[in-house]
């Protein structure tokens, strides 16, 4: 059975090949409160004395180091220079990709036909959609522009939104 330090180990060596899933603002938050909570309640437990109320410190002690290893992984560093000049040249590569693709506006948020006549026109929107978000490639197309527009701009999620690219 592999150790946990030999995945962690594998996770990195395949990190160049996988893009990774980055934590909102919201969530950063969220994970620096939970750490100054766990931080706060081992310093109470520790003034304690003898009337210690936690029975197992290393264990909250090992749930803060993962929260904080969560945090250098997937917080979004934003780029700087010549790896965000070829970061947005990609993106905006792989958003006209993803345009091609896409429904739309109109199309995407048509009703159900109720003459026999646009029922095809319904059928193909459907397929297309269903197309967009199945097939594999336009899926990790998809993957790769969020994690390029969060590495460009970590502090907008509105530009990782595919949805925006909607004509």
């Amino acid at each position: 059975m592999p150790t946990k330090k030999s995945v962690k180990n594998k996770v990195k060596s395949n990190s160049s090949s996988l893009d990774l899933v980055f934590l909102g603002k919201d969530q950063i938050r969220g994970i620096k409160e939970e750490i100054t909570f766990l931080k706060k309640m081992l310093d109470e437990d520790a003034t304690r004395g003898n009337h210690k109320k936690i029975s197992d410190p290393d264990r909250i002690k090992r749930e803060m180091r993962e929260k904080k290893e969560l945090l250098e992984t997937h917080t979004p560093v934003k780029l700087k220079g010549t790896k965000a000049n070829k970061a947005y040249k990609e993106l905006e590569e792989i958003s006209e990709k993803l345009k091609e693709s896409m429904l739309s506006g109109k199309q995407f948020n048509q009703m159900y036909p109720k003459s026999s006549g646009s029922e095809l026109d319904f059928e193909r929107a459907i397929k297309q959609q269903v197309e967009f978000q199945t097939n594999p490639k336009l899926v990790r197309m998809q993957n790769r522009f969020k994690y390029l527009a969060s590495k460009i701009d970590p502090d907008d999620p509105i530009m990782s939104n595919v949805e925006r690219l909607r004509k």
